[in-house]
């Protein structure tokens, strides 16, 4: 587990976790961030569960979430999220719990959750 929560972090480097291979959970709460670079979590297949809330986030590039097959839970609660591409969670294949709540959603399209076969909890609260 690593918390890098209220740090004021608006970017991680590239390359800055290449080696936690073993990582399975990271908090990145209350920070700065406005955008998910798809270089964040490259390889991280260990991953289980990534919480982001309270940031900023206007942007998710496309291939965040790419290597993530084991990832179970993510939370993206309390950013500035309009629009999701209807890709970005295709390689999710273990995701159960999805939250993106607080956000400014206004269109849900059913392409944007097409390939979540294993979801169980869809938070979209306002």
């Amino acid at each position: 587990t690593l918390s890098l929560d209220n740090n004021q972090l608006d970017d991680l480097e590239r390359g800055t976790m290449n080696n936690l291979l073993n990582l399975r959970i990271i908090y990145l709460k209350h920070n700065s961030f406005d955008i998910i670079k798809h270089h964040y979590f490259k390889n991280l297949t260990s991953m289980v569960n990534i919480v982001f809330s309270l940031n900023k986030i206007k942007i998710i590039e496309k291939d965040s979430f790419e290597n993530l097959i084991n990832l179970n839970s993510l939370d993206l609660d309390n950013q500035n999220i309009a629009d999701i591409n209807p890709n970005l969670f295709r390689n999710l294949l273990s995701i159960r719990n999805l939250i993106l709540s607080n956000n400014y959603l206004e269109i849900i399209k059913k392409e944007q959750f097409i390939f979540l076969k294993t979801l169980v909890h869809l938070d979209l609260l306002k």
